[in-house]
């Protein structure tokens, strides 16, 4: 499945970088990171700028961003928001 393909390619990118996260988010990053990615494909899917230059204004933000949050999820006043993250994503995996 594509999904597992790319929440893999996720996994050995971070596997691979100099990044301290707590372990709980950590097991998550990969499937967030690719919920990301889906939502900046369907940003992309509907933008209407010249060059889809939107879109490229998106992610050249929004990525420093995200590596700004996860540096910042090790500090120990950002822990309550790292476990609600995870723990929503807990939630919206259980099967029904």
């Amino acid at each position: 499945m594509i999904r597992d393909a790319d929440t893999r390619f996720f996994e050995n990118a971070l596997g691979g970088a100099d990044i301290s996260l707590p372990e709980d988010l950590a097991a998550h990053l990969p499937r967030l990171l690719w919920l990301y990615q889906m939502g900046v494909v369907l940003f992309w899917v509907h933008d209407r700028s010249a060059g889809t230059k939107r879109s490229r204004l998106l992610v050249e933000r929004s990525v420093p961003l995200l590596a700004r949050l996860a540096a910042l999820s090790r500090l120990r006043v950002f822990r309550p928001v790292s476990r609600e993250i995870v723990d929503l994503i807990q939630e919206l995996a259980k099967r029904d």
